[in-house]
């Protein structure tokens, strides 16, 4: 999830074309469902930089000519000062986004990618190394 999304998406693609037409779901596609889906609902655990008193809810993109903006610093939770505050440091130019994995696919370059999945691993609070039995409780839970 935080290092293909794409990937996990062109699965579960494939296997449902190559599935036969009221066939079973075999348990690679159950799995993608369930991960695709949790990777929707997560809460973050970072507070909001700028009221420090809520989780953030969005981080936000500034564009500009080649490259973009985009950092821990630049995430806000829901309370519409933080939002206001956040787009006046971005001159209005950013673009807010959930903390939902399916935004990771709006980003083309693994280096983008890898950027935003670091804003997302900051988040949801979790640290280097990322082992399967972490990742697995981060998504059960």
């Amino acid at each position: 999830m935080f290092n293909d999304y794409g990937l996990i998406l062109f699965l579960l693609s494939k296997i449902r074309r190559e599935k036969k037409e009221g066939g079973q779901k075999n348990e690679l596609e159950k799995h993608l469902e369930w991960i695709v889906a949790r990777g929707e609902d997560r809460e973050t655990e970072a507070l909001c930089p700028h009221c420090r008193e809520n989780k953030v809810k969005y981080f936000s993109v500034a564009y500009s000519f080649n490259d973009f903006s985009a950092a821990p610093y630049y995430t806000c939770c829901d309370n519409r000062k933080c939002i206001e505050k956040l787009e006046g440091m971005t001159m209005g130019k950013a673009s807010f986004f959930p903390f939902q994995f399916s935004v990771l696919k709006r980003f083309r370059s693994k280096a983008d990618k890898k950027r935003i999945s670091n804003i997302f691993k900051w988040a949801f609070g979790l640290e280097a190394p990322l082992r399967k039995e972490k990742l697995f409780k981060f998504f059960s839970s």
